[in-house]
């Protein structure tokens, strides 16, 4: 299977690289005979409230060392990129929404990919 190709007939591949290949349909059954539960870990996460810190050194010796998972409440808020990438705006306005992203257009790849501006991938995605 080929990846998608342009008006040309060149793939865009480099000699030696390789070319993405459809998944056979056959592979289809044993997808969904495979276990749908998510596993079960080891132990449970450990949950910081957004109101309380948690410290390099807390963290390392408490969680990182016992290979813990933790989860921290809140610790992205006072990031400026948080509030700022939560924003249609961001992605649609400005230099942002008029850089090119790879798009899949199915599952599967069996159309291919699409390359579009990031503006019009998000409009897109509003609109579904």
């Amino acid at each position: 299977a080929d990846v998608a190709r342009s008006a040309d007939g060149e793939d865009g591949l480099e000699e030696g690289q390789p070319r993405l290949s459809k998944r056979p349909r056959s592979d289809l059954g044993a997808l969904a005979a495979a276990p749908q539960s998510l596993p079960q870990l080891r132990r449970p996460a450990r949950e910081v409230p957004a109101d309380r810190g948690l410290s390099l050194e807390e963290f390392l010796l408490r969680d990182f060392g016992a290979g813990s998972p933790v989860v921290v409440r809140g610790g992205c808020r006072a990031w400026p990129a948080a509030r700022r990438w939560g924003s249609e705006a961001f992605w649609t306005d400005g230099a942002i929404g008029q850089r090119f992203v790879p798009v899949e257009m199915d599952y599967w790849l069996e159309h291919g990919f699409q390359l579009m501006p990031i503006r019009d991938f998000v409009a897109h995605c509003s609109t579904a």
